[in-house]
């Protein structure tokens, strides 16, 4: 099975929320100046908070999936089965994806991107190899949800 989706899910920023992204890292460049008496370290929080805002604006290349029966590909990179211990259906309120989870524990999981539409198939050409668990979310994935930056 093989598909082609965005590599991460990319909700479009409106020129409000960089206008909010804008005022928070001056607020906050301005509490550090005023704490350290430091414009190098306030220099630094307002290029973090600028990069920040800049690459969370671009949209997402679309990638090519394949899931066979050795392993699936993602883009140019070939995973085999046997670095998973097993996989998850993440929802994230707008979008759902695929969490591959490492054997290794240091590890990120894997993201699987699809369309909603072949949820069925992607699930069943997985789990073919793989076994389905519960996924609960961690802190760092709750604030980021929140965050939506």
């Amino acid at each position: 099975m093989q598909w082609t989706a965005d590599g991460l899910h990319h909700d479009p920023q409106s020129g409000a929320r960089m206008v909010v992204v804008f005022i928070i890292v001056v607020v906050v460049a301005a509490l550090v100046y005023l704490l350290t008496k430091s414009p190098f370290s306030a220099g630094a929080i307002a290029v973090i908070g600028l990069l920040f805002g800049i690459i969370g604006s671009k949209r997402p290349q679309a990638l090519d999936y394949r899931i066979d029966t050795t392993g699936i590909m993602i883009g140019q990179k070939r995973y085999s089965y046997s670095q998973f211990r097993s996989f998850a259906i993440i929802d994230e309120g707008g979008y759902t994806s695929i969490a591959l989870m490492p054997l290794k524990r240091f590890l990120p999981m894997l993201s699987v991107f699809y369309d909603p539409q072949i949820q069925s198939e992607v699930v069943e050409a997985l789990s073919a190899h793989l076994p389905l668990e519960d996924h609960k979310r961690d802190l760092i994935d709750q604030l980021t949800s929140i965050i939506k930056l």
